[in-house]
């Protein structure tokens, strides 16, 4: 693709990433003892115990901060007796006390969405990329579980290979591929103007739903920057000016008197041109080489549908991509 410049990929006879990059951060090589006893690994629970009951002897209320799961095993941290409530105790005003455990058990939802089948999914990825973003539209707007649709959560790298992720809005959707607006000299600008490899994925939960866009980010055009930034409110245009994005700030006050400055520099008279379009204000368009469509489905057995790029064309040219399922 002209104008591109494409990673260099990781092949077998290369030493690893890890290799090549020692991890920048300490690694545990076992987990750190409290008091003799290794910490507790696991999602935290609520358990409410009777006082003077078995559960609460076993525990040792009074003594006992937590109970847990270690590496499959039950382990107590004893404490001294304290002269309060012990940490981790509380009290709810009956003779009952409310232990924070840890254990291995999770909050688990048994996906119940219908997922999708090659005889269901549309030729196209555009076509069914439009699809499912109308089908999220809608819903926004009738419930309040898909606050916002168009949230796109784009992943890029940085000059070491570790990646960067944040959450963009998509303002732009066509044949061409998913766009959004930012600061071009933001973290993400800078990442993606040394590598123009890119992620990105739409993410409805509730819908259990997920479109993955994986492929190449190129700038969009300034008239069509020019053209989105005029339609922005007024102080949507000034906050563009007085946020140096990524950039380190000493307060959230500094922030309000930058924003202030450019308030009173170009105040709001109603007009599109009230706010000068910043020359590093723009956006990006992602040229996919890969769609994949996930539907969540029962036992976790959700279904994966990936157009994967042959041909030359954009999403909508249908001999450009071939279809496969992958497994969950």
């Amino acid at each position: 693709m002209a104008g591109l410049e494409r990673c260099q990929c990781h092949r077998p006879h290369e030493p690893s990433f890890v290799a090549r990059h020692p991890h920048p951060y300490p690694r545990l090589t076992q987990p750190l003892d409290v008091e003799g006893v290794p910490a507790l690994r696991g999602s935290r629970r609520r358990e409410v115990v009777e006082v003077g009951s078995q559960e609460a002897q076993q525990l040792g209320i009074g003594g006992v901060a937590e109970a847990g799961v270690v590496d499959g095993q039950h382990a107590t941290i004893q404490q001294p007796q304290p002269t309060a409530e012990p940490q981790g105790v509380e009290r709810d005003g009956t003779d009952r006390h409310t232990l924070t455990t840890v254990s291995n058990d999770v909050t688990r939802i048994d996906y119940t969405g219908t997922g999708l089948s090659e005889e269901e999914i549309a030729p196209t990825p555009w076509q069914q990329a439009r699809i499912w973003v109308d089908e999220a539209v809608e819903r926004s707007r009738a419930q309040a579980d898909v606050p916002e649709p168009h949230a796109l959560s784009v992943a890029t790298v940085d000059a070491d290979g570790l990646p960067n992720v944040r959450t963009v809005l998509m303002r732009y959707f066509d044949e061409r591929g998913p766009g959004f607006l930012t600061n071009t000299s933001s973290t993400k600008g800078v990442e993606l103007a040394a590598t123009s490899a890119i992620a990105a994925s739409l993410t409805w939960p509730s819908m259990f739903r997920a479109i993955r866009f994986r492929g190449y980010a190129v700038l969009l055009g300034r008239d069509e920057v020019a053209d989105y930034f005029a339609s922005r409110p007024w102080a949507s245009r000034i906050s563009a000016w007085a946020s140096r994005q990524s950039q380190p700030v000493a307060s959230r006050a500094e922030l309000e008197e930058a924003y202030e400055a450019y308030a009173v520099r170009w105040p709001d008279r109603g007009n599109a041109d009230d706010v000068p379009l910043p020359d590093f204000w723009g956006g990006y368009r992602i040229l996919c080489d890969e769609v994949e469509f996930w539907g969540g489905r029962t036992n976790r057995l959700h279904d994966r549908l990936v157009f994967t790029r042959t041909g030359d064309g954009d999403l909508d040219t249908a001999d450009a991509w071939s279809l496969s399922r992958r497994q969950p």
